[in-house]
């Protein structure tokens, strides 16, 4: 499956919605996050990929990772535990996003 095609799953998945704040629809525009990069290129939505307004990405990249850029990131420091915790939220609100059917 190309990138493309993985990108527009997960945000289908996600009834395009970001999954830090469920409540706000992303509508046209969203990034794909990758919690992690131990399945690169077999990523499995919801575990690997989450839908995220820009605002949600920019933060748990730039807050939660104390400024690091995302390459410094991916080098070993990523995700930080304030970002492991992000994650978790994120996925939380996937069950009950889909438990309520939406």
């Amino acid at each position: 499956m190309t990138a493309v095609e993985l990108r527009k799953r997960t945000l289908k998945r996600w009834n395009y919605r970001c999954a830090l704040c469920p409540w706000k629809r992303t509508y046209k525009y969203a990034h794909v996050h990758h919690t992690n990069y131990r399945r690169y290129g077999h990523e499995l939505i919801g575990i690997d990929l989450l839908p995220l307004a820009p605002g949600s990405h920019r933060f748990i990249h730039r807050w939660l990772g104390w400024g690091d850029r995302v390459r410094t990131q991916r080098l070993g420091k990523y995700p930080n535990l304030l970002q492991r915790l992000a994650h978790l939220w994120c996925r939380l609100m996937l069950g009950v996003c889909w438990g309520l059917g939406g």
